[in-house]
This record gives structure tokens, sequence and C-alpha cells, in this order.
């Protein structure tokens, strides 16, 4: 395997990597989501507690920040995360491009080569014929 061949098998393993991080941030904002409904029902839990809940009414709060704060990350982490997908997309497509440049490139040096070496034997054959006159 040559040298862009094991280019763009790290770029596309670069593009599965971040495209199963999905998953990841699926399981993560839904851990988030379900936290934030924690914090709802203790919210109301301490609610009805009354004076006696006030207490337990702070910590439901600070649940539901941390709830929400996951969820920003998580949008934060995503926007990143398709930015690096689409970057290596084009680095795909980029080392792509320079596969098919540098075959046709290397199937011109083996014309010229050919061509070359079809000129270095008629110019033998002409120095010989030319030693016989």
């Amino acid at each position: 395997m040559g040298a862009n061949e094991n280019i763009l098998q790290e770029v596309k393993d670069a593009a599965e990597n971040v495209s199963g991080t999905d998953n990841i941030l699926k399981f993560v904002q839904n851990i988030s989501s379900q936290t934030n409904l924690l914090g709802l029902n203790a919210a109301i839990e301490a609610a009805r507690a009354g004076d006696s809940g006030r207490g337990f009414s702070v910590v439901a709060e600070e649940i539901r920040k941390l709830s929400s704060n996951s969820n920003d990350s998580i949008k934060k982490i995503d926007e990143v995360l398709k930015k690096i997908e689409k970057s290596v997309i084009n680095i795909s497509n980029k080392v792509n491009e320079s596969n098919t440049v540098f075959n046709a490139q290397a199937s011109a040096i083996e014309e010229i080569t050919a061509s070359i070496d079809k000129l270095s034997s008629t110019a033998q054959i002409l120095e010989e014929l030319s030693q016989k006159l």
C-alpha cells in the first residue's frame, strides 16, 4: 500500500471515529435530559414540603443548572465534531484528487520512459548504421 493509500485509510478511520461519537453524545444528552427531569421533580417535591423543603429546593435548582450546562456543552461538542467531520471529508476528497493526479503523473512518466527507451534504441541503431557507412 502506497503512502497516499495509507493517508486515505487514516482519513477514513478518522471520519468513522468522529461519526461514532454521535451515539456517545446522544447517551450523554439523554442523561442530561433525565437529570433535568430529576431536578424538576425534586423542585416540585421541595415546593410540596414547604419551608422544610427549602434546602432541597436549592439542590433541585442546582441539579437543573447542571443539566442545562451539560446540554449546552453537548451542543458545542456536537458543533465542533461536525466541523471536524467536514474537515476530514474535505481532506479525504483532496487525498483522492491527489491520488488521481499522482497516478496520471506515474502513467505519463512511464510513457516518457518508454519513449526515451525507444529513442535510445533508435539512436543506437543509427550509430551502428553510421559506423557501417
